[in-house]
């Protein structure tokens, strides 16, 4: 049953997703009992989430790119992984919360109850003149023409009937000339042999020819901007690398903790599969995930990386060191990192400002 909020005061208001943990700001208010309502914008996307002090929330989600609203209070995270992508907004309003809408039935009982309303009565149509016709003449009588009567036709003289018996039967004599004779046996058909069928032929395995020319016959663009998306992941993840190792950090254990963390929300993480692979400045991927969500994973992972490896009193200087080296990356590969939105993640990677 779906649950609203009446308007109330404004508690926060476009709180942006860069730093903002709406997991745990709906945690802070859960403890609370607070009643009202989370509402949060993304690009193509918005959601309601209703809290009712100590009740399960209630989410509401508007799918702009797909025309689709969904209510669903089962899981919240999807709704988790959305907020944290950073240009996003979060806004908190106190009101109490209406339990439910009006039934459809109550409306129809309410129409129902209504007072009948007499029709209204006919309109009277305006009587019409009747107009007098002069009288039409009658017509005299005509005599009836006489018609010429016919002589009935004399009758044919009808020949005399000739008995069967003395009429000459003509194919008597041939009948009687002609002897019957049995028709004669025809022959036997042949037996069919059965004629041996060829086995069928296994299928081959594809020559590298033509799996070269299948990979061919797909479509370019989309095979180039996902090997473009692969390299500028290689090189962020490298530069980060660069910076951990610089400050006396263990990047290969820290980034495989942070995969392990992630891998509930981000699959292609894990490192017990074969999805993603990272070695030397170069990232594979065996899988179909579009390059935004993947840029998005490994953004947060290389989050995690830096917090762990910043973990100290000598945090700050730690931090710009990384910041450092993502500069240096943002002046070599500027065009790449605006065209699949990486340049707004170098801040929340590094911990601080970058550019």
């Amino acid at each position: 049953m779906p649950l609203e909020t009446n308007g109330g005061r404004i508690v926060h208001e476009n709180l942006d997703t860069s730093y903002t943990n709406l997991a745990a700001l709906v945690r802070y208010f859960q403890g609370r009992g607070f009643q009202g309502r989370i509402h949060v914008i993304m690009s193509e996307y918005e959601a309601d989430l209703i809290l009712d002090g100590p009740n399960p929330p209630r989410l509401r989600e508007i799918d702009h790119a797909r025309h689709n609203v969904t209510e669903n209070a089962e899981d919240l995270r999807r709704l988790y992984v959305r907020a944290t992508e950073p240009g996003g907004l979060i806004s908190v309003f106190e009101g109490s919360v209406v339990r439910e809408h009006a039934r459809p039935e109550t409306a129809e009982k309410a129409f129902q109850e209504q007072p009948a309303v007499a029709p209204p009565a006919p309109v009277a149509a305006p009587p019409v003149p009747v107009v007098a016709l002069p009288p039409v003449a009658a017509m005299p009588p005509t005599a009836a023409t006489p018609q010429p009567v016919m002589a009935p036709a004399p009758a044919k003289p009808t020949p005399p009937a000739v008995p069967v018996q003395d009429r000459p039967s003509p194919i008597a004599p041939q009948a009687a000339a002609s002897p019957v004779t049995a028709p004669a046996p025809r022959p036997a058909p042949a037996p069919v042999v059965p004629q041996p069928t060829a086995a069928p032929l296994a299928p081959q395995a594809p020559t590298p020819a033509a799996r070269a020319a299948e990979s061919d016959a797909q479509p370019l663009q989309p095979r180039v901007e996902r090997d473009e998306a692969l390299n500028i992941i290689g090189d962020l993840i490298a530069g980060v690398e660069r910076g951990v190792k610089t400050v006396g950090g263990d990047f290969r254990r820290s980034f495989i903790a942070a995969r392990v963390e992630l891998a509930d929300d981000y699959r292609f993480l894990d490192p017990t599969g074969d999805m993603f692979d990272y070695e030397e400045g170069k990232a594979v991927i065996n899988t179909s995930v579009a390059p935004g969500i993947i840029i998005i994973g490994i953004a947060e992972a290389l989050r995690k990386v830096v917090s762990a490896a910043a973990a100290g009193p000598r945090e700050r200087t730690i931090r710009e060191r990384i910041a450092l080296e993502l500069a240096l990356l943002a002046r070599r590969r500027q065009s790449a990192l605006d065209k699949f939105s990486i340049t707004r993640q170098l801040d929340r990677i590094a911990g601080t400002r970058v550019l």
